[in-house]
């Protein structure tokens, strides 16, 4: 199942889960103008940093802290469209997209009707308002039984 992260400490976590780190690809003829965020995992995480200088555009990336990487991830509106673990598989594929692009979970993304329904569910059988029940499943996904524990550990954490 997919899900989408917004949630800063939720991404880093899941990057970390991975042995992932932040980094930049400077996609500009001018340096610094168009930053494309990257996941970058493994040995390429712990790269020598103090290699010596690239020119402009040479296709690589540059490594920086969260922060830095958190910035443009706002300023653009992301969201990182992720697979929920199963069975201890921790697979690093991953997606950004608009936050506005569309709706997490596998099937119906981005149908209003089919939110709308799960809004209403997750409602009715939480103590959650609409709004906030909105929020889970974009947050998680679609998948009710995921929805129903993350709200009872919300209810729990207030």
């Amino acid at each position: 199942m997919t899900i989408m992260l917004i949630d800063h400490d939720e991404i880093r976590n899941w990057a970390a889960a991975r042995m992932g780190a932040p980094a930049i690809v400077d996609m500009s003829t001018e340096g610094g103008t168009q930053p494309l965020l990257r996941l970058v995992f493994d040995q390429a995480a712990y790269q020598d940093q103090d290699q010596g200088e690239r020119p402009q555009n040479a296709g690589g990336y540059e490594l920086v802290e969260w922060d830095e990487w958190f910035e443009i991830f706002e300023k653009k509106g992301l969201a990182l469209l992720v697979e929920n673990e199963s069975a201890g598989i921790f697979d690093s594929a991953h997606e950004f997209v608009r936050r506005t692009q569309t709706e997490p979970g596998p099937a119906g993304a981005g149908e209003s009707g089919a939110m709308d329904e799960d809004v209403k569910y997750l409602a009715e059988n939480t103590d959650l308002s609409p709004n906030q029940a909105r929020d889970l499943i974009r947050k998680y996904g679609r998948d009710r039984k995921i929805l129903i524990e993350k709200a009872r550990t919300r209810k729990a954490e207030g």
